[in-house]
């Protein structure tokens, strides 16, 4: 089982939005990652546009299996390609179809080579990445019938992944989606607005540390693992803005923290693009010293090139 996506995202599958389109049924349980055949996999470095979808985990070890999800996705792929905002090429990142799942039964029958794509999936800021740099698509409904009833924003992970979302400034699926959650989310932008201006994390981290503990998560683990997500991705986010104002010092301050230098911020930019954009040739120099040629070779979001 080999992964699709480039050195920066190991671990992860990204599912063709065409092949969720034409190949899944609403209504039907999407099958997980491992079961899902070659040809439902795309590459994100030839996609003309990555999406992430945050939902919530309606049973105990399938997140969908009434097909409710598939079918609000799938409605909203539709739209999209009717907008043509969706190419042949796009690339879906959808957690039970993206990274080695166990059984529906509870059952885990990865195999070592599965679960090691997991762990690789799941180290670093990689899980926050992938929903700061994609166009987020945002499922919220749970069914009051559903084996797992928490509200959509009293689920940990979803907390989460909303506020890094806040963070990217790529557009947002909001279709079909509560006022409530849109409310929350528009705070959360209003706390990454600050962070933009002036790089300062603290009121981001602040919320998130104060808010995690009320969330709910199906294995208390979890809790730990996404607060080390947030953390992790804090520490990149203050490499790439250190690299974009030409602070060589925090630079070397942020990695010296633990900061990946493949990492993104919300453009989509490493730090290493941010500092060639914004002609910081002090930044460069000083992050070509701690880089290899894969992450100059690395694309932006939008397909374009770091210095040759």
């Amino acid at each position: 089982m080999e992964p699709s996506g480039p050195v920066e995202y190991p671990g992860v599958r990204w599912v063709l939005a065409n092949y969720i389109l034409l190949s899944l049924q609403d209504g039907k349980a999407m099958p997980r990652c491992q079961d899902l055949p070659a040809q439902a996999f795309g590459q994100l470095e030839v996609a003309t546009r990555a999406f992430g979808v945050t939902h919530p985990w309606l049973g105990r070890w399938h997140p969908d299996p009434q097909g409710i999800q598939i079918e609000t996705l799938r409605a909203k792929l539709q739209k999209l390609k009717k907008q043509m905002m969706l190419d042949q090429g796009d690339v879906v990142f959808f957690d039970y179809m993206s990274l080695p799942q166990v059984s529906t039964s509870g059952l885990d029958d990865r195999t070592q080579e599965e679960k090691a794509l997991l762990r690789a999936a799941l180290s670093g800021d990689l899980m926050g990445r992938v929903y700061l740099t994609t166009r987020v698509i945002i499922i919220d409904e749970v069914p009051k019938n559903a084996e797992s009833s928490t509200p959509y924003l009293d689920r940990g992970w979803c907390f989460f992944e909303c506020m890094v979302a806040a963070l990217n400034t790529a557009p947002r699926d909001l279709a079909w989606v509560d006022k409530s959650v849109k409310d929350e989310i528009a705070r959360f932008r209003t706390m990454a607005e600050g962070f933009r201006e002036s790089g300062d994390m603290n009121m981001l981290l602040e919320a998130f540390e104060k808010e995690l503990p009320a969330k709910a998560f199906a294995q208390s683990a979890d809790r730990d693992l996404v607060k080390g997500f947030f953390i992790s991705l804090a520490t990149s986010q203050r490499l790439v803005h250190a690299a974009t104002c030409g602070n060589t010092q925090g630079i070397l301050d942020a990695l010296q923290d633990g900061a990946d230098i493949r990492s993104r911020n919300g453009s989509g930019r490493t730090a290493l693009q941010a500092a060639v954009l914004n002609a910081r040739v002090a930044a460069v120099a000083a992050i070509l010293q701690h880089c290899d040629a894969s992450v100059v070779e690395m694309k932006t979001m939008e397909g374009q090139r770091g210095p040759a």
